[in-house]
């Protein structure tokens, strides 16, 4: 997890990162499907802390954040002026055109973020439990579908118009 306590300033000199901004943390899966989210957002991203170990994220938000920030799987704290972090760095690093992150910008990313993560994890399970067809195996079909599967509407589906 990023120390909140400490966090880098920088890599560069002189950057112009306020030292009066918060945190807000994530798990290291939703935030990076966040920050492309974000990168394609009119608002952009700010500056994001990296722990290095894959843990978790912390993207740079206006100072006062932490007060309202209620956010299920995250959390807001306000950041120090105690310097680097150790084993803290920069995923994006700090840059003139966003200086920090939109809290409401980032709220809508982290939900955008979170669902499709549930929706890929449920194609996951759905693939492991044999429920899709392997294109590779013989029995199936031009349809798509394999002999005794489905045909792609899901289990139990009727069948189709033509």
């Amino acid at each position: 997890m990023v120390d909140t306590q400490k966090v880098p300033h920088s890599q560069e000199p002189d950057t112009g990162v306020s030292p009066h901004c918060d945190l807000v943390t994530v798990p290291a899966r939703q935030g990076l499907e966040a920050v492309d989210l974000l990168r394609f957002s009119p608002g952009g991203v700010g500056p994001v802390l990296h722990d290095r170990t894959g843990d978790s994220l912390a993207f740079l938000v206006p100072s006062g954040t932490a007060d309202a920030w209620d956010v299920p799987g995250s959390s807001c704290v306000c950041r120090t002026e105690e310097g680097e972090a150790p084993g803290a760095g920069w995923l994006v690093p700090p840059h003139t055109d966003t200086e920090v992150t939109d809290p409401a910008v980032l709220e809508a990313a982290l939900g955008e973020a979170a669902r499709m993560l549930r929706l890929v994890d449920s194609c996951q399970r759905s693939g492991a439990d044999g429920a899709t067809a392997d294109p590779a195996d013989p029995a199936v079909t031009a349809g798509g579908a394999s002999e005794g599967g489905t045909d792609g509407a899901g289990a139990g589906a009727g069948p189709v118009d033509r």
